[in-house]
């Protein structure tokens, strides 16, 4: 299943994604809630969503920022969690 993640925006990197672009945020906002609170995103998806690498997701990671989990044998993440770090930064 192919997400599209082009016009969700990027978080700042500079500011170890404490902060959301405002432009993230607000299309975010408009979209609807319940669409980002189920199922899975994989690690390249993840990290173009976020505008990270692959090496930033693993050190959020193990630093327990933004986990990790395994679905049908597949580490994935959670697009739940995904979303609200767009959200909310790491608050």
């Amino acid at each position: 299943m192919a997400i599209p993640v082009a016009p969700i925006g990027r978080i700042i990197k500079d500011a170890g994604a404490e902060r959301v672009s405002e432009d993230a945020k607000k299309e975010l906002e408009a979209e609807d809630e319940d669409a980002h609170n189920y199922g899975y995103l994989t690690i390249d998806e993840t990290a173009e969503l976020l505008g990270v690498s692959r090496t930033t997701l693993w050190r959020w990671n193990k630093e327990g920022k933004l986990k990790l989990t395994k679905h049908i044998g597949r580490a994935v993440y959670e697009k739940r969690d995904v979303y609200n770090v767009l959200q909310n930064g790491f608050n």
